[in-house]
């Protein structure tokens, strides 16, 4: 999976709904240099690689064998828009490395509307990585993930973290997310875990039994919390379909069928217009049919 993309090429886009560099965006014009608080110093050869005006906000170490590799966080001004309406501002992922001739930059990554992002370099399966994670307004999060110079992972839920769940050495990207059921607040929410397999983050949620387990205790006690709620806090019969279908979801991916088919069982005397394939769709991304 691994390739060499050139700067116009490997610009990626990303929309999300906030950015902490208002002030960035407010302050800085297309000609500014760009400027550094954070971080080893870096030098002006490379600085002036990137974009006019552009702030660094990280920079992370990815060096192997000596190449001098690193990842760097930039803040970009704002891109333009009307003085009382200015575009948000973006951040930019870029991969940068030292060879005999000076620096360069092996690709970059962008982002808009990002806030808070963060950094953090892992090993996966022998090669320097480096996750961005950000914030998409307040309730949810992003991660981006390159693997030397290629992006192995982009995805946006509740909550996206690098983490080695069965302790191999080779982190997985865990994924969190609602499946709605009553609400998105009070919804318990689901796994998705990603291994790396075959040369990328495949789903894998099957294979981690302690992930399937923790959440079937939660959707479990959320359905006993659903029997006992009364007044303004009662879940109704499809609401209540919806936790057994998510613990049918679960026992699906445990391998137990029969658990499943139970489960799917209850679903349909609780609601019988409820979408029993509802969450297995949404873990897939298969978006919620509406009513014309």
């Amino acid at each position: 999976m691994q390739r060499t993309l050139s700067w116009a090429t490997a610009i990626l886009v990303g929309v999300a709904t906030l950015s902490p560099l208002v002030g960035l965006a407010a302050q800085s014009g297309p000609d500014d240099a760009v400027t550094q608080d954070e971080g080893p110093t870096l030098p002006a050869d490379l600085l002036d690689q990137f974009p006019s005006g552009a702030q660094v906000l990280d920079v992370k170490d990815m060096s192997q064998r000596g190449n001098g590799r690193m990842a760097v966080l930039l803040g970009l001004p704002n891109p333009g828009g009307p003085p009382d309406r200015p575009f948000p501002p973006q951040i930019e992922l870029a991969i940068v490395f030292q060879n005999p001739t000076g620096w360069r930059v092996a690709m970059a990554v962008r982002k808009a509307f990002a806030l808070a992002p963060t950094t953090e370099v892992a090993d996966i399966a022998g090669t320097a990585s480096v996750a961005l994670s950000y914030y998409v307004g307040a309730n949810s999060q992003g991660m981006l993930v390159v693997r030397g110079e290629a992006v192995v992972y982009d995805g946006v839920a509740d909550s996206v973290i690098l983490q080695d769940v069965d302790g191999d050495g080779v982190p997985e990207v865990v994924k969190r997310w609602s499946p709605f059921c009553q609400s998105h607040a009070s919804s318990p929410r689901l796994s998705t875990v990603y291994a790396w397999r075959r040369g990328e983050f495949e789903v894998a949620t099957g294979d981690f039994a302690d992930v399937l387990a923790s959440d079937r205790a939660t959707f479990e006690a959320a359905v006993d919390r659903a029997e006992l709620s009364t007044n303004f806090l009662a879940w109704t019969d499809g609401q209540k379909a919806c936790l057994h279908d998510a613990l049918g979801y679960i026992a699906q991916e445990a391998g137990d069928d029969a658990e499943a088919q139970a489960r799917f069982d209850q679903v349909a005397a609780l609601d019988p217009t409820y979408d029993v394939d509802a969450i297995a769709k949404a873990a897939a991304g298969i978006p919620a049919r509406t009513s014309p």
